[in-house]
């Protein structure tokens, strides 16, 4: 259809299409060579607002009805994108593909053995096989298997999926990276499709808010839409990913996940995976006949079968085997991790930080290769599984040599409590990516060392616009209030204008004759409600002077401005005033008679001058209250 449309438009020039799409408010936007391959390419557009704009376009000039051209065009690249959908067949998948461990190797006489063990069923097992009946009556759901590293989570949904029907597949968005498949592929998902979102916390929770939020709401639309269904989300958590995802937050605190709670707990079902099998259950494995469950149902320590199939147990033995060297580097590893640094961790700082770890004795018996010979210690395989640490082949900053900690490591290493000397900060100065130094900084200045906590805000600004603010707040921490609004101005002069609030708090404490026309430009600039949080934390701060500049700014965009007024009115013995305030309040949305003092205390609580701490208005009681007559 829409080559036809292209001919009966008189073939315009691609340029020309661009062009007037452009001109017009249109949903897409596309490129010269976007909109060539959309008229003229053999593969269904990835763009459906872009495809649809050159539609309209084209039926303007051919004539035809633009909004009828465009409902066609949506229904047809939906009907293209659902008669190709992505993923594979699920029978004959590899089940080490799909992340499933390698189970450990032994000496036996028996012949060859498979390449996994006999399938033990468990109570997840038995919960999974619900939803077959899901599969089989055209119904889409997300399951989730919450539980530890090694605790056979993936082994049992590669066992759901050689129950499902025929005519199954699967999709494991991972190419070139887990969070950018998602979001360029989830709308060409279509009917008897399994999701497979092994660690999903790749998707939902360690991208940026903005795109694991992204992630969230596709799931979500495609498990609503029967047109495209049965569709199953099969994912995987550990359990303290889990909390973080589902938790709700403190009054006042973001709720930066409130998408993947909705998702997970209330849309979602989900099931806690015990560490450990039953004891009816390895009486199972043990009569299995396979010598690899025999030896685990025999040496397991407290029923942990699947740790010990997969290793873990040499793994941790070489941990508490391993030579100062190399515990230093792993101590260096779980040290950063705790604090915050992304899974890569560049070879060069991990050596000095481990150096740090090490007691003078030990230094002085270093070989020169020592750091060659730890880190082959640490990447040693242990029974088939990855070593203590293991070697990041791509993805490595800069060409840096990286190394990421054992998974199990991961979720274990996190309650080790090495200090942190100040070679880490340092070392992280000058080798990790700028995102890992940002994130070090707010570590740094959760513990109260600002030094470091600078030094590695400076350096992340230089590539990380966003860093700025961070460094501007610590320098008023550290007390340089001019250098804190020279940060802010160039941020705000980048068009940043959340840069204005803080602005004019420094210009309050330091008395620039300035301040009211920054707060009235701030409120103007959308950001009336920080200034009216500001404006309770200088009344709490006993300066009415500063609290009623900033509450005049902000009343015209937020009728709280009207409350403080009236708090402070009030402060000052002035009743009718105040009533007049809070009678003006009620008009603009909030209850007639106004607010007690301990309300908006309550509601602001957090408050304080230079920081615009974001907080939900939520409406009083319609109670009768009021201040004097």
């Amino acid at each position: 259809m829409l080559y036809r449309l292209y001919i009966e438009a008189g073939a315009p020039p691609v340029a020309r299409i661009a062009g007037l799409i452009a001109d017009d408010d249109l949903p897409g936007m596309p490129s010269k060579d976007s909109v060539h391959r959309i008229i003229g390419g053999p593969d269904v557009p990835p763009s459906q607002p872009d495809t649809v704009s050159v539609a309209a376009v084209l039926a303007r000039e051919s004539g035809w009805n633009p909004e009828e051209a465009m409902t066609r065009i949506r229904a047809l690249w939906v009907a293209a994108q659902l008669s190709a959908p992505v993923g594979e067949a699920v029978e004959g998948l590899d089940p080490f593909a799909l992340g499933v461990s390698r189970p450990v190797s032994v000496v036996q006489n028996v012949g060859p053995l498979p390449e996994l063990p006999p399938f033990v069923e468990r109570d997840q097992d038995r919960w999974l096989n619900e939803f077959r009946h899901f599969a089989n009556n055209g119904r889409s759901a997300m399951v989730t298997l919450v539980g530890g590293s090694a605790s056979g989570k993936t082994r049992s949904f590669q066992e759901f999926l050689l129950r499902l029907p025929p005519g199954w597949r699967l999709w494991h968005p991972y190419d070139p990276t887990r969070p950018q498949a998602a979001l360029e592929h989830m709308d060409q998902v279509g009917p008897r499709t399994v999701i497979w979102l092994d660690d999903a916390h790749h998707y939902l929770y360690d991208p940026d808010a903005q795109t694991a939020e992204r992630i969230t709401a596709q799931i979500r639309t495609l498990l609503r839409d029967p047109r495209r269904g049965p569709v199953l989300v099969l994912a995987t958590l550990w359990p303290h990913i889990w909390e973080s995802l589902t938790a709700v937050p403190q009054p006042g605190q973001p709720d930066r996940y409130a998408q993947q709670r909705e998702l997970l707990s209330t849309i979602g079902h989900h099931h806690f995976v015990p560490k450990a099998f039953l004891a009816e259950e390895i009486d199972k494995a043990a009569g299995s006949g396979d010598p690899r469950l025999v030896l685990a149902a025999r040496k397991a320590r407290g029923g942990e079968l699947t740790q010990f199939l997969t290793g873990i147990p040499d793994l941790m033995a070489r941990y508490r085997a391993a030579p100062p060297a190399a515990a230093g580097l792993i101590r260096a590893a779980e040290t950063y991790r705790r604090l915050g640094h992304s899974t890569a961790l560049p070879a060069a700082m991990l050596k000095e930080a481990a150096l740090e770890l090490l007691a003078d004795h030990e230094v002085g018996a270093l070989a020169d290769d020592w750091a060659q010979e730890a880190f082959r210690y640490c990447t040693a395989l242990c029974r088939g599984v990855p070593g203590l640490l293991v070697r990041v082949r791509n993805g490595s900053p800069e060409g840096q040599e990286v190394y990421k900690l054992n998974e199990y490591l991961e979720e274990t290493g996190r309650f080790v409590s090495d200090p942190v000397h100040e070679v880490f900060w340092k070392s992280a100065a000058s080798h990790a990516s700028s995102q890992d130094q940002l994130a070090l900084a707010h570590a740094a200045e959760r513990q109260g060392n600002l030094p470091q906590a600078l030094l590695l805000t400076e350096t992340a600004a230089a590539a990380i616009p966003e860093a700025r603010h961070l460094l501007a707040r610590l320098r008023v921490q550290g007390g340089d209030l001019r250098e804190a609004q020279r940060v802010y101005l160039e941020i705000y002069d980048s068009g940043d204008t959340t840069a204005l609030p803080p602005l004019v708090g420094l210009a309050l404490f330091v008395g620039d004759p300035d301040a009211s026309r920054m707060a009235a430009e701030a409120a103007k600039a959308g950001h009336a409600n920080e200034l009216v949080i500001m404006a309770m934390g200088y009344r709490e701060a006993n300066d009415p002077v500063a609290a009623r500049l900033l509450a005049q700014a902000g009343m015209a965009e937020d009728p709280r401005g009207y409350c403080v007024l009236g708090l402070l009115e009030l402060d000052a013995g002035n009743a009718d005033l105040a009533n007049e305030h809070f009678r003006t309040a009620g008009q603009l949305g909030l209850p007639p008679m106004g607010i007690t003092t301990a309300d908006v205390d309550l509601l602001t609580r957090g408050a304080r001058p230079f920081g615009a701490v974001p907080i939900r208005w939520e409406e009083p009681d319609k109670r009768q209250r009021g201040h004097g007559s």
